[in-house]
């Protein structure tokens, strides 16, 4: 009996990850590029989320839960996934953004840019409220393990195990563009780079030059040391 109530409830479980993940919708903002720290970041403040990409993000729907990925099986979402104290302990990465600092947010966008993380369009999945007791902290120092697993210290927790969906309360889904600059712009920031360029130019050919005089002093003042020694012997052998 014990062994059928089990069943019965991870069965439970699973079909309401799946019922969850039906009537989970991503909400989908047009984000310009440039202002991702205006627009997005204030959705996110105070808030605890993972961060994927659009293609796990269907594959999380479909599996109806959010896998720590401990066994490796699944490709890497990010290059530091392989040293990830989470990962390897069989935890859920997320970012708590409850109560930090601006200075703590920009550290942790400094370290790893969450925002637009990658080449893919990113995926925010919102923890909700009911699971923040769940949620826990990565260990105080790096030293402790030798430097073998890395997080970022201001602001990643974990979700001990793999995350079900019905622990999701939201998504954001945004679609990034980039607005071209104005032609006066473009210009601007071209003549700007014209000048850096023939600032660099003109410092290296300052360089070569004082170097080239350098030598031409260093070479006339060896001719002159060599005519005196010569001189000078000149002159002890007309003495003799």
């Amino acid at each position: 009996m014990r062994y059928g109530r089990t069943t019965n409830a991870l069965m439970f479980r699973s079909e309401m990850s799946a019922s969850h993940a039906r009537h989970l919708r991503a909400k989908v903002l047009r984000i310009n590029g440039s202002e991702l720290e205006e627009e997005l970041l204030p959705l996110l403040r105070e808030n605890v989320f993972h961060v994927t990409t659009a293609r796990a993000y269907w594959q999380i729907r479909r599996d109806g839960v959010i896998r720590s990925n401990q066994d490796g099986r699944f490709r890497f979402t990010y290059p530091q996934s392989g040293r990830s104290y989470g990962r390897q302990h069989g935890l859920v990465s997320l970012f708590d953004l409850r109560d930090k600092t601006d200075e703590a947010v920009r550290s942790t966008l400094d370290k790893f840019y969450f925002l637009r993380p990658g080449e893919s369009l990113p995926v925010f999945l919102i923890l909700s409220e009911a699971a923040y007791t769940r949620v826990i902290e990565p260990p105080p120092s790096m030293a402790a393990f030798e430097y073998k697993y890395i997080w970022i210290p201001e602001s990643e927790a974990y979700y001990p195990g793999d995350l079900p969906l019905p622990e999701i309360a939201s998504a954001i889904r945004p679609q990034i563009y980039h607005v071209p600059d104005p032609p006066e712009v473009v210009a601007a920031r071209e003549a700007a780079m014209r000048e850096a360029f023939d600032e660099i130019m003109r410092r290296r050919n300052e360089r070569l030059t004082a170097e080239r005089e350098r030598k031409r002093a260093e070479r006339i003042e060896r001719q002159r040391a060599t005519r005196r020694a010569k001189n000078a012997k000149a002159r002890e052998a007309g003495q003799e």
